[in-house]
């Protein structure tokens, strides 16, 4: 496919338990309509060597490097970034970054999640005492952020 046929760069970015591979099928359906699609490693996930997974908050920093990447690539062509599950939880935290504001021109969310508590004690079924140390304060010892819906830090 020639540059002039692209009509935007899509930059996949996978759920928790994925990897960039796993981005293939929905990847394919955009290469066949045109679209250059780029798909990355979240962090722990893999072959990422950074062994610990922040949920989106410091993976944004990824995804803003990941967009830079595309735009230096081809600065003609519009940058869309599509997260899907925890995927999603990160671009959404990307889109609100002024680096999105100045950089991006759509953010698709696919399944993303609103707060990563009920994530943690519902949909991974972490229960008990364990789910309920790992939601308020499992992010904590090691980046100094909360998991709660009004506990940034």
């Amino acid at each position: 496919m020639s540059q002039t046929t692209i009509r935007a760069i899509i930059l996949r970015i996978h759920g928790f338990g994925g990897d960039r591979l796993c981005m293939a099928p929905v990847a394919e359906l955009y290469l066949e309509r045109g679209y250059l699609v780029y798909a990355i490693d979240q962090r722990a996930s893999g072959e990422s060597e950074n062994p610990l997974v922040s949920f989106g908050y410091f993976e944004k920093q990824d995804v803003a490097a990941l967009v830079d990447y595309a735009k230096q690539q081809s600065p003609e062509l519009p940058v869309v970034v599509h997260g899907q599950s925890m995927g999603g939880a990160t671009a959404a935290q990307y889109g609100a970054t002024g680096h999105a504001e100045s950089n991006l021109d759509a953010l698709v969310l696919d399944s993303a999640f609103e707060a990563m508590e009920p994530m943690v004690l519902g949909v991974m079924g972490m229960d008990g005492l364990m789910g309920w140390y790992f939601a308020r304060c499992g992010a904590r010892g090691y980046y100094g952020v909360g998991y709660g819906y009004n506990n940034p830090k």
